[in-house]
């Protein structure tokens, strides 16, 4: 192995997620700053008009603040591209199909693994407290459904994807073990996440990138990894159940989900890797 080849790959990884993280700052303050004046101007220019309602610009600084997170996404995707075609390096997106058995597991394990969590934080509120951002995603749904299903369902997998998985764990790969690789990986999406969140969201983001990041190890397909984030954010929404099943239900929903979907994720490490896996590095 190279000399110096574990550091620089580290600090691309580290670079990879700070470009990420600032597109979606930049955009999100963007479009927070543009709503708040455009509101406020509109109600100067009225003659005799007050201030606008908190309420009201809240609403519309949420909504428009989605909008420009997914023009965020779009930024980092075009600059991924255009970074990957000038290195020659193009991202792997279309890669062999991958194993109707570990996509099997992975999908279980990360349907599983999601819905049990957001089960678990609408029966005990304390845990909400921890993910930190829970109040302003719920808000943030209710401003702009359509635009917070785009963001969860489309936008935030793929540029995601690209950027994990895509571009870090390849490069990790080719550094260092697969099981570290993966941690490292798993790490550096946890404290992208952390950002807009609290510690729950930190340990929820690890959790799941370690899943997405075997998913990819196993199969090597970015286009069904997005597939996969993109499931595991739709499984989010089994919150939801707690509005209309008894506590009783719910509480065996969760003690049956968990255990599923760490029998899935063995079951997935156990599947052999597919023909567009990542590189190996070393074994260590």
């Amino acid at each position: 192995m190279e000399k110096g080849q574990k550091p620089r790959a580290l600090v691309y990884g580290v670079c990879c997620t700070l470009l990420f993280v600032l597109a979606q700052a930049a955009t999100g303050a963007l479009g927070t700053v543009a709503t708040t004046i455009s509101m406020m101007w509109t109600a100067l220019r009225v003659p005799g008009g007050s201030a606008p309602d908190p309420a009201l610009v809240l609403e519309r600084v949420l909504s428009h603040g989605m909008l420009f997170t997914i023009l965020g996404n779009g930024l980092f995707l075009a600059g991924a591209l255009l970074v990957a075609s000038i290195r020659h390096r193009p991202l792997s997106l279309k890669a062999p199909r991958p194993g109707a058995g570990a996509c099997a597991a992975a999908a279980a394990a990360v349907a599983c693994f999601s819905a049990a969590l957001n089960i678990a934080l609408q029966l005990l509120p304390g845990l909400a407290r921890l993910a930190g951002n829970a109040g302003v995603v719920d808000a943030a749904a209710r401003s702009g459904p359509w635009l917070y299903l785009a963001l969860m369902l489309l936008a935030a997998p793929l540029a995601e994807e690209v950027a994990f998985r895509g571009m870090i764990l390849p490069r990790l790969r080719g550094a260092f073990s697969a099981p570290i690789a993966m941690v490292l990986d798993a790490l550096l999406f946890a404290l992208c996440h952390m950002g807009t969140g609290g510690a729950l969201t930190g340990l929820y983001a690890f959790l799941g990138g370690l899943l997405f990041a075997l998913a990819y190890e196993k199969t090597g397909s970015l286009p069904f990894s997005v597939l996969l984030h993109a499931l595991g954010n739709l499984c989010a929404f089994a919150g939801l159940l707690a509005a209309i099943l008894p506590q009783a239900v719910l509480w065996g929903l969760v003690l049956l989900l968990l255990p599923g979907a760490a029998l899935a994720a063995w079951r997935l490490a156990r599947c052999p890797s597919g023909p567009g896996a990542p590189a190996g590095g070393p074994v260590q």
